[in-house]
């Protein structure tokens, strides 16, 4: 939005400034890396990944003489791929963070997980995904954290568009700008009860009735319609495989006396502990 001040900042004479205003070409950079080892290791005509699906839509199109669209060369392959590393990254690491934070606070819940683990998966140090995708438990420490603690609790903004639209019951003009943020949707005391605490209780009671339904619906942490979050699987296997790891070998709990101040969430557009850290203390059981 301001080209003049963002090429004066990358010169600052304050190196954090400066690293920060940076920090987007080194990790374009990466992710050029990234995909060159890629190019070098894979076929791409013989996958059907998303790298390989626009590498075949450029080569079609060379072929047939026609133009190539940005978002299929190779700077746009790049800049596709930095977004999804990007969303990936602190997005499920802060997850964690506050995920361990919260089962620190309720070692009831950590017992509970550990013994669910261990009963599904033995002494296997990296269980099969499929071992501990259905444990109920699990499930519901995973869902709470997401709703208690979502990762992007901000609003996206969207365009009415013309014409206008009915937003239950109410008519909203053309043109208007409007959004819908996880943390207070997933806070709404009418579909969950007791909102400001972390309860994954709530999620095993609410099983095999409508009011499960209702409340996954309420869950806007990975967005809605065509343009949710492509990652969500994925971002949620990440994090049962780490949560099974760690409950099944460690305890954790509050290592400092900083730390509830530290957690204390800031919106950075992703979530973020004030302090910018979590001190906890890990006891192998």
């Amino acid at each position: 939005m301001f080209p003049l001040t963002s090429k004066l900042l990358y010169h600052s004479p304050i190196k954090g400034l400066r690293n920060f205003m940076r920090a987007a070409e080194e990790f374009n950079k990466y992710c050029l890396g990234s995909y060159k080892r890629y190019l070098a290791s894979y076929d791409p005509q013989t996958r059907h990944d998303l790298i390989a699906r626009m590498v075949n839509e450029r080569t079609a199109l060379t072929k047939q003489g026609q133009s190539i669209p940005r978002h299929v060369t190779e700077r746009g392959i790049v800049d596709e791929l930095s977004n999804l590393v990007f969303a990936g990254t602190d997005t499920t690491g802060n997850t964690l963070t506050y995920l361990f934070y919260d089962l620190a606070r309720h070692p009831e819940w950590q017992t509970r997980l550990h013994k669910e683990v261990v009963d599904a998966v033995g002494e296997q140090a990296s269980p099969d995904y499929s071992l501990i995708q259905g444990l109920p438990a699990l499930e519901a420490v995973v869902q709470e954290i997401f709703r208690f603690r979502p990762a992007s609790p901000d609003g996206l903004i969207r365009v009415v568009p013309k014409g206008g639209a009915v937003v239950d019951s109410v008519f909203v003009p053309a043109g208007t700008l409007v959004s819908s943020q996880a943390l207070s949707t997933q806070r709404d005391p009418t579909i969950f009860p007791d909102p400001d605490s972390f309860n994954p209780q709530r999620w095993l009671d609410a099983e095999g009735t409508e009011n499960i339904d209702l409340m996954r619906e309420q869950m806007l942490l990975f967005g809605k319609g065509a343009r949710s979050c492509l990652g969500r699987r994925l971002a949620t296997m990440e994090i049962k495989c780490a949560l099974a790891a760690i409950a099944r070998r460690y305890k954790v709990e509050i290592g400092s006396a900083e730390t509830d101040d530290d957690m204390q969430m800031i919106d950075h557009f992703v979530l973020i502990p004030k302090g910018q850290r979590c001190v906890l203390r890990l006891t192998r059981l």
